[in-house]
């Protein structure tokens, strides 16, 4: 547990492998991993909102599962917009961070 948890710190903090500068030694799967892990937790929560019968338990699980859909789904939809835009500002080359950046913003 504590091998999951000491990297959720380190991504809060933005201190060793997600310290800005320390882009290029980070793996590409880490904050996508962290989606995957953590957003059911946060949806079993946020289902859990006015459980007050057992048959709301159907909630918890349906919000769970939603979560990581909502966020790769919503990133998926604006992520051609986002490479256009980028592309015709000139800040192609600046792509992949601006990707971590975001995936940043939705794993912490």
């Amino acid at each position: 547990m504590r091998a999951l948890v000491s990297p959720a710190d380190q991504l809060l903090r933005g201190v060793g492998l997600f310290d800005p500068d320390a882009l290029l030694e980070r793996s590409v799967w880490l904050l996508p991993l962290f989606i995957l892990a953590f957003s059911p937790i946060y949806g079993a929560f946020m289902g859990s909102y006015n459980f007050v019968r057992p048959d709301r338990v159907l909630q918890i699980v349906y919000s769970a599962a939603k979560m990581p859909i909502l966020l790769f789904g919503t990133a998926a939809v604006c992520l051609p917009a986002f490479f256009v835009l980028n592309t015709v500002l000139g800040l192609r080359n600046d792509l992949r961070e601006a990707l971590q950046a975001i995936l940043a913003g939705q794993a912490g």
